[in-house]
């Protein structure tokens, strides 16, 4: 007994009104007459380079944005001074992480992307030993 009989016995075709079908017949001579799927898209690159318009301060002030800065320990004080006095309302977490024998230190933002330009701008004035890492939308 085939797939479809079993179906059938199961469900009786007075339930539903029609007849079961094989949803994917693999006969050759459908298999013949089936098209391949063509791309119509370009394929994407493996690695895509981050250009400024790729950043996402330039989504809408709903979306919250991560960003992971990398300074020397002695500017982490400074750093979220400077963060919370820019941003204020829209500044919700500060992680920060000690590497490298806490010399320096992993610092992650996490605010509404609004915030992104005048934080940014603001850090790389005040601290430019600071390294900016990747930005994430959440």
């Amino acid at each position: 007994m085939n797939r479809i009989q079993t179906l059938q016995t199961l469900f009786p075709s007075s339930l539903f009104g029609h007849r079961l079908q094989e949803p994917c017949p693999a006969t050759p001579s459908a298999l013949k007459m089936r098209a391949p799927a063509r791309r119509t898209d370009p394929p994407t690159p493996l690695y895509k380079a981050s250009l400024p318009h790729d950043i996402p301060h330039a989504a809408s002030a709903a979306h919250t944005v991560t960003m992971h800065i990398t300074i020397d320990a002695d500017n982490a004080a400074r750093l979220r001074q400077l963060a919370v006095t820019v941003c204020g309302d829209s500044l919700s977490s500060i992680r920060v992480q000690p590497i490298a024998q806490a010399r320096r230190m992993n610092v992650w933002l996490c605010m509404k992307a609004d915030a992104l330009d005048a934080v940014m701008s603001a850090i790389m004035r005040n601290l430019p030993c600071a390294q900016f890492g990747r930005f994430q939308t959440i």
